[in-house]
């Protein structure tokens, strides 16, 4: 019996370290991690007790309960569309399994650390290998890219990283120091961050330059506030933080015009419409996002306390006979839009103010369980605000679009929210 238990663990962590390392890269992959991860949970008999004894828990049986209720009466309020609903509800629902990522981390900090270092190389690796000919062209010409992945969401994963990297200085310095490695560690910290602006750049997502620009100013604020960094660290972090301003500065500089005619590209969007009429709003990114705004707002006042339903929005938004919902498709010809642009505008048009509700009390209870964990020192300060700070620069990028329900935005939750909330799974 302890052979097999020994077996079932070994197989958990392998599969939390594959589905890190591919989290990003590969949906196959990541998802063979996941199943090995789910095979070998009833096992650990004593530790799925004690996750089905957490809050986390519990409000993830409430959550995956209204949304099977609600998938059920979809199905019977537009019946046309019930593999949609079913789809979407399955995607929705898998969003609660960043406890499995948390169950297997298990409040370990060197477990939760290696998780990290995983993802990050995972997603380096996945850069790396798809810069080609047609992206460099691309990239010079000034188009958008996401290298690998989708464009916008691109964006918001590198952020993160950057913001990582400088949050986690402190243990890579540290270690540099004892290895007398502090040089190689620096390049190579410089390197990936030099990679990583310029990926942030190439998107030209503006809702990720948001959500960096908002916190990692507060993040470099928190980081030398605290107490307990050495004269030494605090040195080589100011150095390593005045470095990374500078490679920021550096390549805003070489992308100025691509920055600039983003930017610039928008005013339209208010000084031809000055009586700011919604319909006479031009189609730029910012006046797509009214006209979808606006039509979110108007479905969601028909039905707002329970919404219209699980899959609803792209057929409400295909059933609108609205021309300004539609986009030009790089095939050619022109496309009903397939979401919100908002995540929160979802939320209120298929769930209704039920459903919203309950996504901010889910997000109020995760935020309080790991501020607790914190304060009751199970939780590392530099994991915390890793934590905090992704879950706050999501929040700001899901104003402006929605990516919920795909592979690579849920597995990026999945760890981000995993090595978080495992630490409220830490013996006291």
């Amino acid at each position: 019996m302890d052979s097999l238990k020994r077996y079932t663990s070994s197989l958990g962590l392998i599969g939390l370290y594959v589905f890190s390392f591919f989290s990003l890269n590969s949906i196959t992959f990541s998802g063979v991690g996941l199943i090995f991860m789910l095979i070998a949970m009833p096992f650990e008999k004593t530790r799925l007790l004690k996750l089905i004894r957490t809050p986390l828990f519990i409000l993830a049986c409430i959550s995956i309960g209204f949304l099977v209720v609600r998938t059920l009466f979809s199905i019977l309020e537009i019946p046309e569309i019930k593999d949609q609903h079913i789809e979407d509800a399955l995607k929705f629902g898998r969003l609660w399994l960043f406890l499995v990522i948390a169950f297997w981390i298990n409040g370990s900090t060197k477990l939760a650390l290696r998780v990290l270092f995983l993802a990050f190389i995972g997603f380096i690796v996945g850069m790396i290998s798809s810069i080609d000919t047609d992206l460099l062209t691309t990239i010079i010409k000034g188009e958008r890219t996401g290298f690998h992945l989708r464009i916008t969401p691109f964006g918001l994963y590198s952020a993160t990283i950057i913001t990582g990297l400088i949050i986690f200085s402190k243990r890579l310095i540290a270690n540099s120091f004892k290895r007398k490695m502090n040089f190689f560690i620096l390049f190579g910290i410089t390197i990936a961050i030099v990679l990583l602006l310029e990926g942030l750049i190439a998107t030209q997502a503006r809702g990720a330059w948001l959500a960096f620009a908002l916190v990692f100013p507060v993040v470099v604020f928190s980081i030398l506030k605290k107490s307990d960094l050495t004269h030494a660290h605090k040195q080589a972090l100011s150095v390593a933080m005045a470095l990374t301003i500078c490679l920021f500065v550096f390549i805003i500089a070489l992308n100025f015009e691509i920055i600039k005619n983003r930017f610039l590209g928008q005013i339209e969007t208010f000084t031809q419409n000055r009586e700011y009429i919604i319909e006479k709003v031009p189609e730029t990114g910012i006046g797509q996002r009214l006209h979808l705004y606006s039509f979110a707002i108007q479905k969601w006042r028909e039905h707002p306390i329970f919404g219209w339903g699980t899959g609803t929005t792209q057929y409400l938004i295909s059933h609108s006979q609205r021309e300004d919902l539609k986009i030009n498709s790089w095939k050619g010809g022109r496309v009903w839009f397939d979401h919100l642009h908002s995540t929160y505008l979802e939320f209120l048009v298929r769930f209704g103010l039920i459903g919203t509700g309950l996504l901010f009390a889910s997000i109020f209870i995760l935020l309080k369980e790991v501020i607790n964990a914190y304060k009751k020192g199970a939780l590392p300060f530099d994991i915390f605000l890793f934590t905090i700070s992704s879950w706050a620069m999501a929040a700001i990028w899901c104003l402006f679009d929605f990516r919920l329900l795909h592979w690579d935005w849920r597995f990026y939750w999945m760890i981000i929210s995993g090595v978080g909330t495992s630490f409220v799974l830490k013996k006291d």
